[in-house]
């Protein structure tokens, strides 16, 4: 009966434990013992845009840490110390103003490197805003910049050039044609001819230079790396405004969409509505930009990519995408193998040895056997290498086996990133990051196929083509449950504790409490001890979300009575999304979805079975996926045939003492109503 009212209410069928895992209270000081081969993981593998950091707890933020991880001031990580590696990605499409004024800049085209921003000198531009903008014939205008080429019609650094009722207007500071010369460019008032002020210097190609122009009402001035190169007498009588009706830009003049457009790359770029002295050029912008606060400042714009600026950097979180967390290989010592589906081993402090490299160093090996009907109902045979002979408890107990997670289609990792918290953002611009509602409410096709688009060419988050990213399956939510279940995560000198939840009834992201709390509309911020007690870690550097908050959708799924074909869901109406199989009016028919099953090594497979908690359900589970190991079936189902998707972690108002291990079943259709579902994002690099 239990299991029924859980169903009717939450739409997933699962029922309460009879053991903790780990948790705020002391759970036992019985072990499995851990141990590490050298005690060092591998290191993280980052994409080109992904930035490693660190918290600082003074200033509540994300700042850049030390990639080689030399550099205790900015420690990037220390598993020994349960401080697992973060990264971020940032926003492609816009830039951080770092002035006071907060005035973003919007990227068209333009991409970010770690020395300043590149433009293709064809079409691409920043926005700056700022349309019609009074500057009081006012105004210092500084690039650091290096051209990769001279343009016949010069190359625009900054520029609010319109041309309207007859009148050219505004203020142009770009690369001359001729030589590289800068130069700042006004408009006669008498005629609309180009009253301009260039540099003695010529520049050369892929060098960097710093040009700062400056204009106070008498008198223009142009400087390059800090000397005074030229100035000119000129009273605002004798031009048009500097003032325009339309927006500044970066890397092109306005004027009907972008002209004059730049090809090379720009550092830095501010402007203020003031003028300058010499001695503030000379001490502050000779060579290298050291901005210096004015009031006046209408952006300072650092331009290089994150993954370019000092350690210590701070990333804000307006620019932060995504955060995402790094699981290094390692293989794991066996504790349960197969005990019928009951489980008399609590795991406590599960035996993980970090593997090198891709090495697989285990003692064992499984090999997918998916069956339909006609099978013995497993998903798995495992052998131990030495004789090659399949497993048994005996045989293959207290062996170690390296985590399958780690086996992506016909490639080894050195690890994978997991998003730190559920998603959040929107279906077709995902991030994941704390204190924002989870996206809920979509199918897993839904979430999958937009999750495996965030690497598209010219996607938002700088992810290279050596980024795989996609949607969590279940091994790889295995993987990281028993690596928060180690010394690595909750347990402490053989005493384990229960991990925290997130009982936050909004579905905020990254709140946390203690285990068996109550649900709350409130939160308890990830970034607070409270807060921290719900990741894998105990504090801040672990996975969020993983026990409460809305239930995840995982890729583990379950293979048509024939088994030649993927059960989509429960009906024509209830389903993933996929085109494959479904259970309608008493019997399996062809259902054609919205989306066509991915490879197959985005998804787990499991074997056809009817039942969902017995030892025929249990013989159907695999080692690693936090399931068959470490989940009593016969008092937590898992897939059956009619809910052929697994789901995990529970939702808020759920006080299961399995905890991260909780596991569930569902057709795998976008809930609208009662207890809602996420996912999480994984990130595979290749080295």
């Amino acid at each position: 009966m239990g299991i029924i009212l859980i169903a009717i209410f939450i739409g997933v069928n699962i029922t309460k434990s009879s053991y903790a895992l780990f948790s705020d209270r002391i759970v036992s000081t019985n072990t499995i013992e851990v141990e590490v081969e050298n005690n060092i993981p591998n290191p993280p593998v980052l994409d080109t845009h992904m930035v490693p950091v660190y918290y600082n707890e003074e200033s509540g933020t994300w700042n850049k840490a030390d990639e080689t991880n030399q550099n205790s001031e900015y420690k990037w990580y220390d598993y020994n110390n349960k401080i697992w590696a973060n990264s971020i990605t940032y926003d492609n499409t816009i830039v951080d103003d770092l002035a006071s004024s907060d005035n973003n800049g919007k990227i068209n085209g333009a991409l970010y490197q770690k020395d300043g921003m590149s433009f293709d000198g064809e079409n691409d531009y920043v926005d700056a805003g700022y349309s019609n903008y009074d500057f009081n014939n006012q105004l210092t205008v500084i690039a650091r910049f290096k051209s990769d080429a001279y343009t016949t019609t010069g190359g625009v650094l900054v520029d609010n050039y319109t041309y309207s009722d007859s009148k050219a207007s505004g203020f142009e500071f770009f690369v001359g044609a001729t030589n590289g010369r800068i130069v700042l460019q006004f408009f006669s008032a008498e005629d609309n001819s180009k009253v301009y002020l260039a540099t003695n210097q010529t520049t050369e190609l892929n060098t960097w230079y710093t040009a700062v122009a400056t204009y106070d009402g008498e008198t223009m001035k142009i400087y390059l790396n800090g000397e005074l190169q030229n100035e000119k007498a000129l009273t605002p009588e004798e031009i048009n405004s500097i003032s325009t009706s339309g927006p500044i830009y970066l890397g092109a003049n306005p004027y009907m969409g972008g002209m004059h457009l730049f090809p090379g790359t720009i550092s830095n770029a501010i402007l203020i509505n003031d003028c300058l002295t010499e001695e503030e050029i000379q001490k502050y912008y000779s060579d290298k930009i050291t901005y210096h606060e004015h009031e006046n400042t209408l952006f300072n714009y650092d331009l290089r990519g994150y993954e370019g600026k000092e350690n210590g950097s701070t990333i804000p979180m307006n620019m932060i995408k995504t955060i995402q967390v790094w699981v290094p290989r390692y293989k794991y010592k066996v504790w349960n193998y197969n005990s019928d589906g009951i489980k008399t081993s609590k795991p406590q402090e599960i035996k993980i040895k970090f593997e090198r490299g891709t090495a697989s160093t285990g003692n064992m090996t499984c090999a997918d056997n998916i069956q339909g009907e006609e099978g013995d109902g497993t998903s798995e045979i495992c052998r131990l290498k030495s004789t090659n002979k399949e497993c048994t408890d005996d045989t293959c107990n207290n062996k170690y086996y390296t985590h399958p997670a780690f086996t992506f289609g016909e490639e080894e990792l050195e690890g994978f990133w997991v998003g730190k918290f559920e998603l959040t953002g929107e279906i077709d611009n995902i991030t994941t990051k704390p204190n924002l509602s989870s996206l809920i409410s979509y199918r897993i096709g839904d979430f999958s196929n937009n999750i495996m688009a965030m690497n598209d060419e010219s996607n938002i988050y700088g992810f290279s083509s050596s980024a795989d990213t996609h949607m969590i399956k279940n091994m790889e939510w295995g993987a990281i449950s028993y690596l928060a279940n180690s010394k690595y995560g909750l347990c402490t000198s053989g005493t384990c504790h229960e991990m925290g939840k997130n009982n936050n009834s909004n579905y905020i992201t990254g709140c946390g409490s203690s285990a068996g709390s109550s649900s709350s509309s409130s939160c308890n911020s990830y970034n607070t001890e409270l807060g921290m007690l719900a990741s894998t870690t105990g504090n801040i550097y672990g996975v969020y979300d993983m026990h409460g908050g809305a239930w995840d959708y995982v890729m583990g799924n379950m293979v048509s009575s024939d088994g030649t074909t993927m059960l989509s869901g429960l009906s024509t109406t209830s389903n993933s999304g996929y085109t494959g199989v479904v259970y309608a009016s008493g019997t399996y028919v062809s259902y054609t979805g919205d989306y066509n099953y991915p490879h197959e090594k985005y998804y787990d497979k499991y074997s056809f079975g009817t039942s969902y908690n017995d030892n025929s359900a249990f013989k159907r589970l695999k080692l690693g996926d936090g399931t068959r190991e470490a989940v009593d079936v016969s008092l937590s189902g898992v897939i059956q045939s009619s809910y052929p998707w697994f789901v995990r972690g529970a939702s808020y108002n759920i006080n299961n003492e399995n905890g991260i291990f909780t596991t569930g079943r569902v057709a795998g259709n976008a809930v609208i109503s009662g207890n809602l579902r996420s996912t999480r994002i994984i990130i595979d690099v290749t080295n």
